[in-house]
């Protein structure tokens, strides 16, 4: 691949700055909460990596929003709980993960 074609394929797609704000609204009106928790609900065996990534990602929307997120991912703790006893390691430490934050972001709101 030349390098106009390799500069044509970068500006094709840049992916957003990791410290840009999501809009607000958006785990209201995405539905990407209800894709995660049916991801969390599948006790598959070779769905645990996708029990991981979907932990991995709530986690990432709880610090992005902050006390704003807490609302709509609180709910899924029971499902987070569930995992803590999961067979696969990787989502035992993503729950362990997710569980932290949550608990980092409900004592900020305390103070």
């Amino acid at each position: 691949m030349d390098a106009t074609a390799r500069s044509a394929t970068t500006r094709a797609y840049s992916p957003p700055p990791l410290s840009s704000p999501l809009p607000q609204g958006y785990l209201k009106t995405s539905g990407v909460v209800t894709k995660l928790k049916a991801e969390l609900a599948d006790k598959g065996k070779s769905k645990s990596n996708q029990r991981a990534a979907a932990l991995h990602a709530l986690t990432a929307l709880l610090t992005s929003f902050g006390a704003a997120g807490e609302a709509y991912l609180a709910p899924l703790l029971p499902d987070v709980i569930e995992c803590l006893s999961d067979k696969f390691k990787p989502v035992q430490l993503a729950a362990v993960g997710f569980t932290d934050a949550l608990t980092a972001v409900a004592y900020v709101n305390l103070n």
